[in-house]
């Protein structure tokens, strides 16, 4: 199967045809001229660009529905300012699906190095919740649109001579098509159940939201491998709202949208949404519980790209804490650099975009010190897609980022209470 990107013509692009997949085209476009890249710039939030740099002859990477493909490829019809590639969208979905076929490993066991879907990470929850009752509490936070549960499982070690730990928020799939962020927090939640108190329980409570987006995921297995929202009807033709712009500050700024067909529409207010509502309120009654002296930590695991994203996420101007920030992404960065992942460190608006209505924005701003978004890899186009075979190295080595953070927290003054 041939899955590396391939030529054609734009007439040939014009008369392509999908067909019933229902998951869309990914097209490289390659601007020749500097008119060419500042056209892909002016149209680049009307359609569903999954990477779009500033240097000529570098690939923009566009996801194209049915519905607008001939829109988009008009809007660029002159050869001469534009080279085109496909890239097998179609062939990708289904060497992943290969790759996933059986879900349960051969012996009986929840296998973490594939992909699952909805009903297998809940039953994952549970399963975690049966076997360390006095370590892990899975609750229902809310309930979808669809009528799922959003669910927060909290692990945590109880001893008599601790009165407190500082606390730790980490959710994961925000946006439905990056199934390697829930992957990883599974791997993460395994690896601090097994280390118990010889890992970072030892000193912190950890409270993880494995599937942030229920709807949009289980579409993602049913209909649209590629959906990003949820899965609340907006209108009678178009659905979802993107969650990562329905916090506030900043809601409706930058990177966001008003037409409810967009994939980064931001819903109708902040909070607008079952999902952003019932994370909102998990993390303020954290806050209320630990005090936000013991909330030092709120992550949000994305993807693709190999980024460590600091607040703020909807400009470039210095946050008051920046040298504290800076501190912890260089430990960050130095955890992972004997890895074969290399990772920029910045904000959003710097080394990728600007986001009105981001959650790690919002946590900043209800106090916690260090929100981070991190997006994990791949590094390149078709990033979505990424190979079951690479799932266990991911939360290898995000296991090692997160060690390193808590030692970097204990040093600075984040300690367990006594009684």
């Amino acid at each position: 199967m041939h899955l590396g990107p391939q030529s054609l013509t734009l007439f040939a692009l014009l008369h392509w045809s999908m067909g019933d997949n229902g998951n869309g085209y990914l097209v490289n476009v390659i601007p020749v001229t500097e008119s060419a890249l500042q056209l892909l710039t002016s149209i680049r939030w009307d359609y569903d660009f999954l990477e779009l740099d500033e240097d000529l002859q570098k690939p923009a990477v566009v996801h194209l529905t049915e519905a607008d493909k001939d829109e988009f490829l008009s809007k660029i019809s002159d050869e001469s300012q534009f080279k085109f590639e496909f890239l097998d969208l179609q062939g990708m979905i289904e060497e992943e699906r290969r790759q996933n076929n059986g879900t349960l490993s051969r012996q009986g066991s929840f296998d973490l190095n594939i992909y699952h879907p909805l009903n297998e990470i809940e039953d994952f929850l549970q399963s975690k919740q049966r076997d360390h009752p006095a370590m892990v509490n899975v609750t229902t936070i809310g309930r979808t649109h669809n009528g799922q549960y959003i669910q927060m499982i909290t692990i945590k070690l109880t001893r008599e001579d601790i009165k407190m730990k500082p606390a730790i928020w980490i959710d994961c799939g925000i946006h439905a098509r990056e199934h390697i962020s829930p992957a990883t927090c599974l791997g993460l939640i395994d690896r601090l159940i097994n280390q118990g108190e010889k890992g970072p329980l030892e000193h912190f409570d950890f409270f993880i939201l494995p599937v942030f987006n229920p709807d949009g995921y289980a579409y993602t297995w049913s209909n649209d491998r590629m959906w990003r929202k949820n899965r609340r009807p907006i209108t009678r033709s178009c659905t979802g709202v993107d969650l990562n712009r329905n916090f506030v500050p900043n809601f409706g700024g930058p990177s966001t949208s008003s037409n409810p067909c967009s994939n980064i529409y931001k819903g109708t207010k902040a909070f607008s949404e079952p999902e952003t509502r019932a994370v909102a309120v998990a993390n303020l009654q954290i806050m209320k519980k630990y005090g936000r002296d013991m909330f030092p930590l709120h992550m949000s695991f994305h993807s693709y790209g190999q980024m460590i994203l600091r607040p703020y996420s909807h400009g470039v101007m210095p946050p008051p804490n920046l040298r504290e920030l800076d501190a912890i992404g260089n430990v960050m960065l130095k955890s992972v650099a004997r890895s074969r992942y290399t990772y920029r460190y910045g904000t959003s608006a710097a080394i990728l975009y600007a986001v009105g209505g981001a959650s790690a924005d919002w946590a900043y701003h209800q106090g916690v010190p260090y929100p981070f978004t991190i997006e994990l890899p791949p590094q390149t186009s078709g990033g979505f897609i990424y190979p079951a075979s690479n799932i266990k190295r991911t939360y290898n080595h995000i296991w090692k980022m997160v060690n390193a953070m808590t030692r970097h927290l204990r040093r600075n003054g984040y300690k367990v209470q006594k009684q």
